[in-house]
């Protein structure tokens, strides 16, 4: 990972303890295991006016070129790697929401007719169908032995619904 590449709310991994100095007087440890969030990736005009400002344990701390010459050669891609967003984003596009289905075991108090027949009502409204629909599918649930009702509960519901046997 090269240290010219980290932008602003990246996460970075340090995988090799290092020391560097912040100014002329404080020297600081940057200990293996450690989470920086990058802060401000700043070129500068020159070399010496390169900057990275990191926050670690609550504490901003910037990293000048001056002072911390490692950090910004070549040896940075020994000593961190970046954490994609991705790995620690708990926000996440609904598109990446898992589908989770109703389970219903047929064997159990739920398997019952009068309980599908609930379901399938609760269901049809939830999904937006008319009330004449609704109404049919239930006419239809009803018109013969439970494996029809099973069958019909699955034609209509069974894409949001796994019926155990």
């Amino acid at each position: 990972m090269i240290i010219n590449e980290v932008k602003e709310n990246d996460l970075l991994f340090v995988k090799k303890t290092f020391n560097f100095w912040q100014d002329h007087f404080n020297h600081k440890v940057i200990k293996e295991g450690s989470i920086l969030l990058v802060l401000d990736n700043n070129f500068g005009a020159t070399y010496k006016e390169r900057s990275l400002v990191f926050l670690i344990n609550n504490r901003k701390i910037k990293f000048k070129s001056v002072y911390a010459s490692e950090l910004f050669s070549s040896k940075s891609n020994d000593m961190f790697k970046l954490i994609s967003f991705k790995e620690w984003n708990m926000i996440k596009s609904i598109e990446e929401k898992p589908a989770r289905h109703i389970e219903v075991d047929l064997s159990g108090p739920n398997g019952n007719a009068y309980y599908l027949m609930s379901l399938a009502e609760s269901l049809g409204k939830q999904l937006g169908y008319d009330k004449i629909i609704i109404e049919d599918i239930i006419k239809t649930m009803k018109m013969s032995n439970y494996e029809d009702l099973i069958s019909t509960f699955d034609i209509w519901f069974g894409k949001y619904v796994i019926l155990y046997i």
